[in-house]
Order: C-alpha cells, then sequence, then structure tokens
C-alpha cells in the first residue's frame, strides 16, 4: 500500500520540489494550509492557520493519511537592530505558534483515527547555528527545535513520533525566488561537500523518516547541509 503524506503548514518553493521528489518516490501527497509558492498547486486544501478549534475540525475532514511534514512559512532577514515589532510577530506567529497548533491538530487526528503518526517538521541550520542577518528566524527555528523535542516526549504514548529536518542553503535552480535565492560561489565554498543542496537531498531523508525503518526515532533535529555546520560562521549576510 502506499503511504500517503500530508504537506501542510506554509507551502512555498522548497515544499512544491520536495512533494515532486516524493512522489517520484511512489508517496501519495496532500497539500494544505497556505499557498505561499507561485506555483499552481493541485489539489490544495486551505486551511485557517490563525484558529486552533477551526484548524482541528479542518485537519479530520481532510482525507486520511500517514504521516505529516509541516512547514513554516517566515524567512525574513535583517539585523537585530533594524528588525521592527512586525518581524517579530510575524516570524513568532508563523514560525511558532502556527507550528504548535498546526502539530496539535494532527496530533489530535492521529489519536481520534487510533493509529500511530509521524510528525516532521521543517526548519533551517539558522536554528542550530546563528548567522549574520536572519535573528528573528534563526530565534524563532530555535524555538522550533525545542518545541520539537518536547512534544516527541508528550506524543510517545501515542506512538507519535516527531522529528525535524534542519536544512543548509537549497539550490531551488530560482534566481527571483525571495525566500531561497541562488547561493554565491564563495557560500558553495564554505560548505565541505562543495556544493549547495538540493530538493532531492532533503527528500531522501525524508523518504527514510517516513519508512517504518525509522519507527524508533523521536525528537532528533537532523541537518543536511553538506557539513556546513562543521565549519566556521559566515562573517558576511548569505542575503546580500
Amino acid at each position: 500500500m502506499t503511504d500517503t503524506i500530508l504537506l501542510v503548514g506554509y507551502i512555498h518553493k522548497l515544499a512544491y520540489k520536495l512533494a515532486e521528489c516524493l512522489k517520484e518516490d511512489g508517496f501519495q501527497i496532500i497539500m494544505a494550509g497556505k499557498n505561499c509558492a507561485d506555483e499552481t498547486l493541485s489539489p490544495f486544501i486551505e486551511l485557517n492557520l490563525n484558529d486552533p478549534a477551526d484548524l482541528q475540525a479542518s485537519v479530520l475532514q481532510l482525507p486520511d493519511f500517514d504521516s505529516v511534514i509541516i512547514f513554516p512559512g517566515w524567512y525574513g532577514h535583517g539585523d537585530f537592530l533594524d528588525t521592527t515589532n512586525l518581524d517579530w510577530e510575524s516570524a513568532l506567529t508563523e514560525n511558532f505558534y502556527h507550528m504548535v497548533y498546526v502539530g496539535q491538530a494532527i496530533a489530535l487526528a492521529f489519536i481520534a483515527r487510533k493509529k500511530p503518526g509521524k510528525l516532521l517538521y521543517m526548519s533551517s541550520t539558522m536554528g542550530i547555528r546563528p548567522t549574520v542577518e536572519t535573528i528573528a528566524q534563526g530565534t524563532t527555528f530555535t524555538m522550533l527545535e525545542s518545541l520539537v523535542k518536547t512534544a516527541a516526549v508528550d506524543l510517545a504514548e501515542h506512538q507519535i513520533t516527531v522529528n525535524l529536518i534542519a536544512h543548509g542553503w537549497v539550490d531551488l535552480v530560482s534566481s527571483t525566488d525571495p525566500i531561497f535565492p541562488r547561493a554565491r560561489p564563495e557560500i558553495e565554498q564554505d560548505v565541505p561537500l562543495k556544493r549547495t543542496g538540493l530538493p532531492k537531498d532533503i527528500a531522501s531523508l525524508i523518504a527514510f523518516l517516513m519508512s517504518q525503518a525509522s519507527v524508533y526515532i523521536t525528537g532528533a533535529v537532523i541537518p543536511v547541509d553538506g557539513g556546513a555546520l562543521l565549519t566556521k560562521s559566515a562573517f558576511s549576510s548569505p542575503y546580500q
């Protein structure tokens, strides 16, 4: 039987590319939440991420799924002294509060259907190691990692695993994408494997984490960055 993966939250360009890769690997895909990509996503189910009660009711109405990938939505950048109240409100809302609401709704759906489940959050290595001009997103991604570890403990009794992928620089072959711009050559040279990541690199790990081979893995924060976290942090902004 083919497993079905629900991609939920802020469905941006990377989520769309991961969906393509996972379909090639034989998974059935459902997309729901807020469409942040330029692509026409079909089928796509709009969800209200602001209202936990409404979100829980809506998730229960979704077609059956075996595992879930949850995507945060705020990737703005700026220096600590330049970030505004709106920056912090947006980052906290899209990268933390909504991630809590979606995770709760998914977990309750698994419990209601009396089936084990796999929750996988997508994040960035900026939550593990600070990077210049990424203070708001980096701070909220660090909060997300803490959420994942604690939720893994609370949901273990329901046979629901919770993990997080922290990706490094990902090349979506799109120089105009504001969230995932093309990497400069000097950024690639700072990566020990001498290249930036591709969606397939992340999708391969997702396929493993969604398989039965990973049933004893929970609360893990797994970087997919070509070894970049093993080297010194860049002193210049990756966005300039």
